[in-house]
C-alpha cells in the first residue's frame, strides 16, 4: 500500500480541490507506475498559532477539563504523546518533555494569531464584495458545479447541482458570516473563514458552524 500526501491548502480557498487531487494522482503514475488508486480523501488539520500542539487543562473550566489539539497532521506521534502528557497531569505524575505542550501563553506566541485572523478579515470583505457585486445567472449550473452571486434579496445566494438535482441556499456561512465556496471534488459548500462545510443542500458537515444553511 502506497500513501501519497501533498497539495495542501486552506479549506475553502483552493481554485480547484479536483484538480489538486488530479495532480497527485498524476504524479504518483509518473513515479510509481503500475499503482492504482483505491481511495482519496482530504482531512482538516488543525494547528497552534505557534504549531505545538496544545496539550492539558482548558482554560476557564477550574481544571475539571482537559483537551488535546493542534497536531498538525502529525497526530500519529502527537497523539500518543498527549495521551501520555494529560495521564501524568492526571496521575499527578512527571514527564519533563511535556512541559512544551503546556502552559503557553507569553505575548509573542499569542501574536502568531494575529495574521491568521486578518486574514480571515481580509477574505471575508473580498467574498461579500464579489459575492453582492454580481447576480446569479438565469441558468443552473451544470452537473458536479456550484456557484455563488447575489440573490433576489441582495445577499449571497449559493446554487450547486449534484445528481441531477439543483439546490438553492444561503451563500452565507452559519458561524461568522463567510461565503462559502464549492468544492468540486468533495461537491461540498466550504467557508474559506474558519472551515465548516455543508452538503448541497446546507446540511451541516462540519463545524465550527453549529447550523445549516438556510434553504433559499
Amino acid at each position: 500500500r502506497l500513501i501519497v500526501g501533498g497539495n495542501g491548502h486552506v479549506s475553502g480557498r483552493s481554485s480547484s480541490e479536483r484538480a489538486a487531487v488530479e495532480d497527485l494522482e498524476a504524479w504518483t503514475k509518473e513515479h510509481f507506475p503500475g499503482a492504482e488508486r483505491t481511495h482519496a480523501w482530504s482531512a482538516q488539520d488543525y494547528r497552534a498559532s505557534d504549531r505545538v500542539p496544545f496539550v492539558g487543562r482548558m482554560p476557564r473550566t477550574s481544571g475539571r477539563v482537559f483537551v488535546a489539539t493542534g497536531y498538525n497532521k502529525w497526530g500519529m506521534t502527537n497523539a500518543v504523546a498527549a495521551a501520555l502528557t494529560l495521564s501524568a497531569q492526571i496521575l499527578e505524575g512527571s514527564m519533563p518533555w511535556a512541559s512544551a505542550l503546556r502552559n503557553r501563553g507569553s505575548l509573542p506566541k499569542l501574536m502568531g494569531g494575529v495574521r491568521p485572523n486578518a486574514s480571515v478579515a481580509y477574505v471575508l470583505a473580498k467574498d461579500w464584495s464579489q459575492a453582492t457585486l454580481h447576480a446569479l445567472p438565469a441558468e443552473d449550473p451544470p452537473e458536479g458545479a456550484g456557484l455563488v452571486g447575489r440573490g433576489p434579496r441582495g445577499k449571497p445566494v449559493a446554487v450547486s447541482t449534484v445528481d441531477g438535482v439543483t439546490c438553492r441556499v444561503s451563500g452565507v456561512c452559519a458561524h461568522l458570516g463567510g461565503v462559502v465556496r464549492w468544492n468540486d471534488a468533495e461537491r461540498t459548500w466550504d467557508c474559506p473563514l474558519h472551515g465548516s462545510r455543508f452538503a448541497p443542500d446546507g446540511t451541516l458537515l462540519e463545524g465550527p458552524a453549529t447550523g445549516d444553511l438556510g434553504r433559499e
